[in-house]
């Protein structure tokens, strides 16, 4: 063989082992790093797959089989695999296998490693660039070529259908029951649930969980409602029969208070059942205080079905009309809050007035008109006024307190947004690098590149808007003459024309309700009004310091509501003396 003959040869064959078809012929399987890579979805979908211990051992049984070398690893994991970006350990043996740390992959069933298009695009295309050298399966044999990878495509496009399929039967069978009034989850707080899956009442927990919701209506704090539940020493009932310690907190009870089911609706997706009219369901909180307590945005955050959605209209300018002091107003008769409405006679008079709807109650369809607590506050304001040194002194320590709190409260979800903001856009960015080294799977993806940039220009804004409160806080403290100034206000603007909004403001300001007596009738009527003082203001009060008020007023307030009712003012608050 002459020089130029042998020295093509050569070059030839240096470029086919250049060539990834040249390297697959050459593989050493004796050489590679294989992990086994289990799965077990916590879905009922997936229950009758194989456990993950099942799937290890038939994987190390069929590698020894086939004279593969001991796995470097055992890496299990229990989630769906029907959305991609989900699975911690599984993203993290694909960046392994990117970094040339392991060399291939040992699984059950290729649905052990995805069942949708993206994660599945991922494994075709890290094939195609020789990242993962080689694809064991356990039921079936996979080969590294153009048939192969057709093969393993059209076997996750059945996993892919079949998943889909499946979860729209559960989806469709779990809607029904739904329908039927059968609570599909392992636990309601307050009820024992049967094994019909019907809900019945918990004897003490019950109570306990009744008396949340009223502390909810009377405007407690999570926090505080937490802390009762927790040293009223309350236990959740699971379907054992026993009862097991339960700790709550202030995200626990949010959750609660949003939960339609306390007031006799079932909701499961698109599903939606009144109890009642399935079985004598008995409501921890009736559903018109429910409704107070919740606003249509906390529902929708709580779930994704339709429940008030369907009346959003109509919730809404209910809401906006005769919000002022809701949940304040209480009748004494029954201790809940009354109702609020609007009547409008023919001639364009709006009447807003506070009526008990509470069936039994010795005041049910009594009603009182605002001007009766309008004029409680200006009586209150003549007799009382909060100008002292000392009433500043407390009050700015408390306002302070509360606007560190807020402003530890923005940071905290600053940097939750931050991190959210970041792991969007490594989202983003891996995604654009697959698309890049894989053209014909940009179809894929398309959907995902506009959710990524959705939620970074979303949680920017967000982030941006939480900066500019925090800093704004920074220099909030107010002087003592303009506390003083603040006090005057107050008298002064319920002695003009104040909008119902400037009236709520007050009334939330300085207390946490009203109790209503009715006393007498017709042209005898009168009302007594006692009251909670919110802090600082209460701890004066009780300690007497406080100046005395100005003692006259120079305008009666009117809601254009002819008022004939006598009015008494009870000074001493709730619970003193």
């Amino acid at each position: 063989m002459d020089t130029n003959q042998q020295a093509q040869d050569e070059l030839l064959n240096f470029i086919d082992s250049q060539s990834s078809s040249f390297a697959l012929r050459q593989i050493d399987r004796s050489t590679l790093r294989y992990v086994v890579y289990a799965r077990k979805s916590t879905l009922n979908e997936d229950r009758q797959e194989k456990s993950i211990d099942d799937q290890v051992k038939i994987c190390i049984d069929q590698a020894e089989a086939r004279g593969l070398p001991k796995p470097v690893a055992i890496i299990e994991e229990s989630g769906s695999a029907k959305e991609p970006n989900i699975r911690p350990k599984f993203t993290q043996m694909l960046q392994d296998l990117r970094d040339d740390k392991i060399d291939g992959i040992i699984a059950w069933h290729p649905d052990r490693l995805a069942r949708n298009m993206k994660e599945a695009g991922e494994i075709i295309d890290m094939l195609d660039r020789f990242m993962i050298k080689d694809l064991q399966f356990a039921t079936s044999v996979f080969d590294n070529t153009p048939t192969g990878k057709m093969l393993l495509g059209i076997s996750f496009v059945l996993s892919k259908q079949y998943s889909e399929h499946l979860s729209e039967s559960v989806t469709r069978g779990n809607n029904r029951r739904t329908e039927d009034g059968i609570f599909l989850g392992k636990f309601k707080h307050g009820y024992v649930l049967q094994s019909d899956g019907r809900l019945f009442p918990d004897d003490n927990n019950f109570t306990l969980i009744q008396e949340a919701f009223k502390m909810r209506l009377e405007n407690a704090r999570l926090e505080d409602i937490a802390n009762y539940l927790n040293a009223q020493g309350y236990t959740k009932h699971v379907r054992s029969g026993e009862h097991q310690e339960y700790v709550w907190n202030k995200q626990r009870v949010s959750k609660l208070m949003s939960d339609p089911v306390y007031c006799g609706v079932l909701w499961y997706g698109d599903a939606r059942a009144v109890l009642s009219e399935s079985y004598s369901f008995t409501p921890a909180v009736e559903m018109a205080d429910f409704m107070r307590i919740n606003k249509i945005s906390d529902l929708e955050k709580a779930s994704s079905g339709k429940l008030v959605l369907a009346n959003r209209t109509r919730h809404t300018k209910r809401k906006v009309q005769a919000d002022l002091w809701r949940g304040m107003v209480l009748c004494s008769g029954c201790n809940r809050a009354m109702h609020s409405s609007i009547t409008v006679k023919k001639d364009g008079t709006r009447y807003y007035y506070y009526f008990c709807a509470t069936e039994g109650c010795v005041f049910k369809k009594v009603s009182v008109k605002p001007s009766v607590i309008v004029t409680f506050l200006q009586d209150f304001f003549d007799t009382y006024s909060f100008t002292t040194k000392s009433n500043y002194e407390k009050y700015v320590t408390d306002y302070m307190a509360q606007v560190s709190l807020a402003r530890s409260m923005c940071t905290s979800e600053i940097n939750r947004l931050t991190a959210k903001i970041a792991n969007e856009k490594r989202g983003l960015a891996e995604t654009k690098d697959v698309i890049k080294h894989n053209k014909e799977m940009a179809r894929y993806y398309v959907e995902d590149l506009k959710v990524y940039e959705e939620h970074i220009e979303k949680w920017s804004k967000d982030r941006r808007d939480l900066v500019a409160k925090r800093d704004a806080l920074k220099g909030s403290r107010k002087t003592y003459p303009e506390y003083l100034e603040l006090m005057q206000k107050v008298p002064d603007l319920l002695g003009s024309q104040p909008t119902l909004e400037q009236l709520d403001k007050i009334g939330r300001e300085f207390f946490s309700n009203f109790v209503i007596y009715d006393r007498g009738k017709t042209s005898e009527q009168r009302w007594e009004i006692e009251y909670k003082l919110k802090e600082p203001w209460e701890g004066f009060l009780k300690n007497d310091d406080f100046s005395c008020g100005r003692g006259e007023r120079t305008q009666t307030f009117d809601l254009s509501v002819p008022n004939r009712a006598r009015y008494q003012l009870r000074h001493t608050p709730i619970g003193d003396s």
